[in-house]
């Protein structure tokens, strides 16, 4: 069983023609020393056709983002600078932390095996392709598996119809993605007000 995220060396050796679109993701920790805690979620097509976040976290400041995989330390310092204009704080990095992430753009770039090896998690594609979060689809693959394997014959059978309806979940999230990186569409869906939440200026 692979479970070795989206550089996942299993997936090399049993599918060496897979392709996926690929990005560098970046997260840096700092003390924080913003006035406020927020979050926010970063567009900017200059840097990535991705996006950028930050976290309040337990009097830390977290920054990361996802970046093209070439240039993408430079995409990432640039946009530290833009924020920091903008009144972002960000200070000296308490640590660095950095991996490859993938991003599936149909059903064809999921990959969950062959014969009697299986593939988990980001190891299999297996990653909302708006959020990038991958934990979930991880957890729930890994129990599909679970319980594909208490069948003593076709394990690959029981576990690609295990996993059918997150597959499909998944390919369906490709539909948010315009909505959420097209900055016309994304301002027309701000200025609506769908779905928005109300924040007590008095927490």
């Amino acid at each position: 069983v692979g479970a070795d995220g989206a550089k996942s060396s299993v997936r090399k050796f049993l599918n060496p023609r897979f392709r996926c679109r690929k990005y560098i993701s970046i997260q840096q920790w700092f003390y924080d020393k913003n006035p406020k805690p927020f979050y926010s979620c970063i567009f900017d097509s200059k840097n990535t056709d991705c996006y950028s976040w930050s976290i309040s976290k337990d009097g830390y400041f977290i920054f990361g983002g996802a970046y093209p995989v070439k240039n993408g330390k430079e995409a990432f310092s640039d946009q530290k600078k833009k924020l920091s204009e903008k009144g972002f704080v960000f200070g000296e990095p308490v640590k660095t932390e950095a991996c490859l992430v993938l991003r599936p753009q149909n059903a064809f770039q999921f990959y969950i095996g062959k014969e009697n090896a299986f593939l988990i998690g980001e190891a299999a594609g297996l990653i909302s392709p708006s959020s990038l979060e991958g934990i979930s689809s991880a957890i729930i693959s890994g129990m599909a598996l679970a319980e594909a394997f208490k069948k003593e014959k076709n394990i690959l059978k029981t576990y690609k119809k295990k996993t059918r309806k997150l597959r499909r979940k998944l390919v369906m999230k490709n539909l948010k993605v315009p909505f959420m990186y097209n900055k016309f569409i994304r301002f027309f869906v701000m200025k609506s007000g769908l779905l928005t939440v109300e924040v007590d200026e008095n927490i």
